[in-house]
């Protein structure tokens, strides 16, 4: 880069730091609206791009949030899922820090929990108010209908012609029962479909709730070019995620809805069986399961002879960085189950203690959607509530705490949940500190708005 490409970035940079520190909130957006496009703008730019820019973003907006906080009229805590979290980033700090030198825990730590307690303190002290809320959504949507369009361009224009345009073969050009996996943006399959699933359930849900607001009726009309995109990835944690999802939202605001998706079950299975027979083939094959399940049953005896695990960050994607960082030629095993993975590296009991993360945060976007008195908020709870639902089905078959960026996402998306309690409607003070107003997001709740910071006893 040119001194005066630094120059420009440099005032950029400066322009954003400012941007944020005067509303915290907007950093919590501007990462949201990147983080689907990291891979690919490290693909097109290079060093350009800094790989760190996650990590940097978020810990400068926690600062701001904690600058920018009228500590006087703190927000109440939202969010009980958090502490359970602590928790076990308690247990999985001191795991890494006794099994690994300390230079090479830190990467563990970071891939492990970073975006899990980041997020709750950045959205406790700055709650995304209703404005916050609407453009979170705006962002999954427009973000879901680019990447989706993408990955459809990629099956459209074949693997040799990614290749072509410097992609790899095994490592972003990838093939299932010789399909074409398509990546969008995202580098590999599984974190384009998880993506996709997400936000055909939050937007989903958000859209029923005013289908005739514009924005909303052009998702609405859109989604099966959403679905389409969701199938080019061929991920089968991301359909078990989505159908689990939408039996959620349906049970829960939308009882017509379970029938129509049992019809439209039988007619998408007569289809497919009828006229995809490869890639019915493919997504039916059990190869992968029963590898899967040998590799599972062997780390039983694991479990079993290490009751406090054998270290954080020795499975997974986690132990491909330390691999890397210790020269190990030895390939790390990759558990393809995220519970599995954690009672191998933490110990049954810190796998029970996941799981509590899991049910208390179901738990708290049920509830909150019930107390909630706008009707979008109602369903963005509800679509929240079904998308940690379908979260903790696909990490039965992914380690989806470890794909980057949905892994963020299930955070974030957690977080602004809880902001309906404590932030119902918009914050007319742009998030100045020392004005106060009705609807100021720093300020005590609006009466009338149920306190659930005890929702799950």
């Amino acid at each position: 880069m040119h001194t005066a490409t630094y120059g420009v970035a440099g005032i950029v940079g400066l322009a954003v730091a400012v941007w944020i520190l005067i509303r915290p909130q907007r950093g919590v957006l501007l990462f949201a609206a990147i983080s689907p496009l990291h891979y690919i703008l490290i693909f097109a730019l290079g060093a350009g791009f800094p790989n760190g820019w996650k990590e940097g973003l978020l810990g400068f907006t926690a600062v701001c949030a904690v600058i920018r906080t009228r500590w006087s009229a703190v927000p109440r805590f939202t969010q009980p899922w958090a502490y359970l979290f602590a928790l076990l980033a308690a247990i999985g700090i001191v795991s890494a820090l006794v099994t690994l030198p300390m230079n090479v825990a830190l990467s563990p730590i970071k891939i492990t929990f970073f975006y899990g307690l980041v997020f709750p303190i950045i959205i406790w002290l700055r709650p995304l108010d209703a404005g916050d809320r609407d453009h979170l959504i705006s962002i999954m949507m427009l973000l879901g209908l680019g990447t989706g369009l993408y990955g459809i361009y990629q099956q459209v224009i074949g693997a040799d012609a990614l290749a072509a345009q410097g992609f790899a073969y095994n490592t972003d050009i990838r093939f299932a029962g010789g399909l074409l996996r398509s990546f969008s943006t995202f580098g590999q399959p599984f974190p384009f479909a998880l993506f996709m699933m997400l936000v055909l359930l939050v937007c989903g849900s958000v859209a029923a709730a005013q289908p005739r607001r514009p924005r909303n009726l052009v998702f609405l009309v859109l989604t099966p070019i959403y679905l389409v995109a969701m199938s080019t990835a061929v991920v089968r944690a991301a359909f078990l995620g989505l159908l689990i999802g939408l039996l959620w939202i349906g049970f829960h605001r939308y009882r017509k809805l379970l029938t129509a998706l049992g019809i439209g079950a039988v007619i998408a299975a007569a289809i497919t069986a009828v006229f995809s027979g490869p890639v019915l083939s493919t997504f039916l094959s059990s190869n992968s399961l029963g590898e899967r399940g040998t590799g599972w049953s062997d780390s039983i005896t694991s479990i079993l002879g290490h009751p406090f695990g054998i270290g954080l960050g020795t499975t997974g994607s986690a132990a491909e960085v330390v691999a890397k960082a210790t020269r190990s030629s030895s390939a790390p095993y990759q558990p393809d189950n995220y519970y599995i993975k954690v009672a191998i590296e933490l110990g049954p009991l810190a796998l029970w203690v996941f799981v509590g993360v899991l049910v208390v945060a179901v738990l708290h976007t049920v509830r909150a959607s019930r107390v909630a008195t706008d009707p979008v908020d109602r369903n963005l709870c509800v679509g929240v509530s079904a998308a940690a639902v379908a979260v903790a089905a696909a990490a039965l078959v992914s380690t989806y705490f470890e794909i980057f960026p949905d892994d963020a996402y299930f955070w974030l998306l957690l977080g602004a949940a809880a902001s309906t309690v404590v932030a119902p409607r918009r914050d007319t003070t742009n998030g100045d500190i020392g004005t106060e107003g009705p609807h100021d997001a720093d300020a005590a709740p609006v009466d009338g708005v149920p306190d659930t910071t005890t929702l799950v006893r």
